[in-house]
Parts: C-alpha cells; sequence; structure tokens
C-alpha cells in the first residue's frame, strides 16, 4: 500500500491530542503566486512582511541564498554561492530518488488527519542538500491567506 493510500484512509482519523478540528473549514486551494527573480520588485505589502521578520529583500549580497514561499507558491529561490543548492520540497522529491527513503519517516502519515492532509495535500516546503556556507542562508515561509 503506498503512502497515498494510507492516508487516504486516515483522513477523517482525529488525533489523539488536541480537539478535533475539521479541516473541511480551511481551504486547501489558495491562489499561486507568482515567481519574483527580483525581490525588490515585490508588491509594498510582501515587502514589509519580509523586513518585519528581518528579511531584506532588496539586498542579497549578505547571504549565501534566499527561499521565499508565501502560502504553498515559491516566489523566490537562488543561491549566491557556488555548490549551495536550494529547492522545494517537490523539485527535490523529482531530482533526488534518494530522498523518497527519508521522507515521512518522522512520523508516519497514517497518524491522525492532520498527517493525512499533509501527504495528500503536499504544498513545497524546502530541502537544502548540501550546505557549506560562509554567509548566512535566509529561509522565508510567509501565510497570508
Amino acid at each position: 500500500m503506498t503512502k497515498r493510500d494510507l492516508a487516504q484512509k486516515a483522513i477523517n482519523k482525529p488525533s489523539l491530542l488536541g480537539e478535533d478540528i475539521d479541516l473541511r473549514a480551511y481551504c486547501p486551494d489558495t491562489e499561486e503566486n507568482l515567481y519574483a527573480p527580483d525581490l525588490g520588485k515585490l508588491a509594498t505589502r510582501e515587502k514589509q512582511c519580509m523586513l518585519n521578520v528581518g528579511v531584506t529583500p532588496d539586498d542579497m549580497s549578505q547571504r549565501a541564498g534566499t527561499f521565499v514561499q508565501i502560502d504553498h507558491s515559491v516566489i523566490h529561490s537562488s543561491a549566491n554561492q557556488d555548490g549551495l543548492e536550494l529547492l522545494s520540497t517537490t523539485q527535490a522529491l523529482e531530482k533526488y530518488d534518494w530522498l523518497e527513503d527519508y521522507w515521512w519517516h518522522a512520523i508516519d502519515v497514517d497518524t491522525d488527519k492532520f498527517t493525512a492532509y499533509t501527504e495528500i495535500h503536499q504544498n513545497n516546503g524546502y530541502l537544502i542538500p548540501r550546505l557549506s556556507s560562509l554567509f548566512k542562508l535566509v529561509s522565508t515561509l510567509l501565510i497570508t491567506t
């Protein structure tokens, strides 16, 4: 049985801890955000959100790489140093066969409806397959909806 099959069977399984939340109250489909090759040209609202958490979108010279995801959309990913690779988890799963050996090993996909939902509606995240950096690396996940 595949992980997806296990998740489908557990999609209504309540968690052992906390309140039993109805996931249908949450919209899994949000508007796609466009890729932004130049973070300096983002809308004022997005730039301000980034500044509020200490990320300067206009100056990328003092960091090795940048990864920005808004809701489920990767809007920017860049590496400014040789040997550094930043990938969305979706891209990483397509590129690296070995990643499947590690995917969903910390917790089973059929633990409860929350893990099942996450498997069924995988919406990116990021992976840094190798990192040896002299500068800081910045990743930002903004939830706007």
